[in-house]
């Protein structure tokens, strides 16, 4: 069997788990579609209750199923504490988690409910966020592995019938309608780090995706308030209704919704255009992997030579030499140097020399700070701008290695 790039299996990994979830879950509920999809893998379940709809006083209670996907037991995963407990630390009724792992010869599914979650998992701050922390070796036991898939979906069926309608519909509304969205939710190709003259391709495309879903938040408060008229029976109700809607819409002599103005960038659709022509082309040469790991040891290897210099004069210049292999776009050895440099020979031309197989690299590493963001350690400062610049440097071995002009 050919074997599968790395840079795919994750989002192979993902599909599979929300494929195996959705067929699971079709047997017993309704799957409602999200207009916005913008927490991964979730699905939003209702019992199939045929006599009630979802606008109704005494409307049926929604349920959130999150779909994981594990290949060992090495592999870990992380869930918000949002979606697990309340404010009051209370675990969730309708929330629920589906693990799936195995091959499709011998498909193994694991479930567990927020209780079991809250009961088990340990709470850590995960890109500046509070989850629970769930490893592989965890969720793969006897404890929670699924041996009847009618009992399991009782299971569900018996949360969602005993909570509480308030509680049920405030959080469905922070799931549902939330403007805020992840930095995670992307193809994995385009977090491969590309040099370019804009900036970062998974910064924008977050602000991107931020700006569309708030745009989306007033849509779906118009959409609302205009169903609600709909299907109100009260003449009175639908005055107040009116009154929401021509708050939200009336504009002058005009009606009109509110929406950002800067979600159409036609730079950065250039830049992710042209990024994603190099991945193509580093696919084509079958060096997508040899690419991603060469930019790694870079990145580390400029890293760890000069955290181990701290502290160091912040006009000193870091002397790189980069071996490399045309044929493989190998690194072959990497020689660096923190030397003294006149200012004369600080401009941007001067930065990098290419020849042959070689390329010599200078840059001053306390004297850039790449994006807004500040740091409490100069090391961590450091460990940033080694990134940015390992993607400068591949940048140019990639040209050579292609024969390209990047």
């Amino acid at each position: 069997m050919e074997k599968k790039l790395a840079w795919i299996k994750i989002a192979q990994n993902g599909a599979i788990g929300e494929a195996r979830t959705r067929s699971f879950l079709m047997d017993r509920f309704w799957i409602l579609e999200r207009s916005i999809d913008i927490h991964g893998a979730d699905f939003i379940i209702q019992r199939r209750l045929t006599n009630r709809n979802i606008l109704d006083r005494n409307a049926p209670k929604l349920g959130v199923v999150q779909a994981k996907f594990i290949e060992t037991s090495s592999t870990s995963h992380y869930i918000h504490c949002e979606y697990v407990i309340d404010k009051q630390g209370l675990p969730r009724d309708e929330f629920f988690l589906i693990v799936h792992t195995g091959s499709e010869e011998n498909p193994l599914m694991y479930f567990l409910t927020s209780t079991e979650i809250d009961d088990n998992c340990e709470k850590v701050i995960h890109n500046g966020n509070e989850k629970f922390y769930m490893p592989g070796k965890m969720i793969k036991t006897d404890k929670f592995k699924v041996t009847s898939r009618r009992e399991t979906l009782d299971k569900i069926e018996t949360q969602l019938i005993k909570a509480d309608f308030a509680k049920n519909r405030e959080f469905l509304n922070w799931n549902l309608f939330s403007s805020e969205v992840s930095h995670d939710d992307m193809l994995p190709e385009f977090n491969i780090p590309i040099d370019n003259y804009w900036g970062e391709v998974p910064e924008g495309f977050y602000v991107t995706k931020k700006n569309a879903a708030k745009a989306l938040t007033e849509i779906e408060n118009v959409c609302f308030i205009l169903k609600s008229i709909a299907l109100e029976t009260d003449p009175i109700k639908a005055a107040e209704y009116l009154d929401d809607f021509r708050y939200y819409c009336k504009g002058g002599l005009n009606w009109h919704i509110s929406l950002p103005d800067n979600i159409y960038d036609e730079e950065f659709i250039n830049i992710i255009q042209k990024h994603k022509e190099i991945v193509r082309k580093l696919k084509d040469h079958k060096m997508l992997d040899e690419y991603i790991t060469s930019q790694k040891i870079i990145e580390n290897d400029f890293a760890e030579f000069l955290c181990d210099k701290l502290p160091f004069d912040n006009k000193l210049t870091h002397n790189a030499l980069i071996k490399f292999n045309k044929s493989s776009m190998k690194i072959e050895s990497i020689d660096n140097k923190l030397i003294k440099k006149s200012s004369k020979h600080d401009d941007c031309s001067d930065r990098t020399c290419v020849h042959q197989n070689k390329l010599e690299y200078y840059w001053r590493p306390l004297g850039i700070i790449y994006g807004t963001k500040r740091f409490d350690k100069v090391s961590d400062q450091l460990t940033i701008n080694c990134k940015h610049v390992s993607a400068e440097c591949m940048r140019h071995i990639l040209n050579k290695c292609l024969d390209t002009d990047y």
